[in-house]
Formats: C-alpha cells, structure tokens, sequence
C-alpha cells in the first residue's frame, strides 16, 4: 500500500523565523505533536526545511535548563528533515523511521511540495487493523472446521498389517 492512501493531508506548517511561543500555541490548538517548518507559508511552495516536535522542544528545555518561548523555531527544530514520497510503501517507510529514530515524517511530492505527514500512530493504527483481519479469518475458519467435522470413514482409513511371525 502507497502512503498517499494513508497519509494525514491536513499538515501544520510554521515559518523557521516563528517563535516556540507560536508552535507551541499551534500544536495545542490542533492536539498535535509535531509541526513542518516550511520555507515558504503563503507561496504555492511549502518545502519542508525541518520538523519541530513537543520532544525537541522537552529536550531543549533540559539542555538549556529553561527556554525562551521568544527564541525562533530555527533554534529548536530538527533541520536536514528525513521525507518521502506519497509513492513511499509502508514498510519502506517504517523502515526509514526505524533507521533515523523519529516518529513522523513529511510526505512531499516530486518537486518537494508540502503534501502531507505519517506518522508511526497512524501506521501502528493501520497495521493493527490489518493484524485484526487476519486474527478473525483463523476465527471464522476454525468455526467453519467445527460445523462442518464429519467421522472419519474407517474403511479409508490406513491400517497396520500384523506382522508375520519370524
């Protein structure tokens, strides 16, 4: 399955010149956990230049003992971020968070627009959904295998020969 039939295509994005205070005032709004710090806010373009997480923004705070909620989202976000494609395979893409250590990931198209985000809920969601299918295709097969248990016939059953004394 391609990530563009599962991806979250309602992103929040932030400038990288924003403050914490805004990103924060942002991922509260929106009950999210992470934002896409794009170059461009108003222009057709939205390449992600990096991703600023509630954990980077722990992180910082624990580094530094106490954080300025004025100080730009450039201080704090991730930079150089780790994307794919809306083409990307999920198993691909659990691959590349595996590798890289991260939880979410921008999906950008082919001219590195802005398209979506996975994230490892969504696809830890997805995957669960999909284990639940195969657990009640062994269910409804062993119900089927009850009702329909027939006596085996003996006479076709193999049989031993007594053994002729030696």
């Amino acid at each position: 399955m391609a990530l563009k039939d599962i991806i979250q295509k309602d992103v929040t994005a932030i400038k990288s010149t924003a403050t914490l205070k805004d990103v924060a005032k942002l991922m509260y709004q929106n009950h999210i956990g992470a934002v896409v710090v794009v170059d461009k806010m108003n222009g057709v373009r939205k390449t992600p230049v990096g991703i600023i997480t509630d954990r980077d923004i722990a992180l910082s705070l624990g580094k530094n003992g106490k954080l300025d909620p004025n100080c730009s989202v450039k201080e704090v976000m991730t930079p150089n971020v780790v994307m794919c494609s809306p083409e990307d395979g999920i198993y691909e893409t659990i691959h590349k968070m595996r590798t890289n250590g991260i939880r979410r990931i921008p999906v950008v198209n082919k001219k590195d627009q802005l398209v979506g985000i996975i994230a490892s809920d969504d696809l830890i969601k997805l995957l669960g959904s999909e284990i639940n299918d195969l657990s009640q295709i062994i269910t409804l097969e062993t119900e089927k295998e009850s009702h329909v248990k027939k006596p085996v016939n003996k006479k076709k059953q193999l049989t031993t020969r007594p053994r002729a004394a030696m």
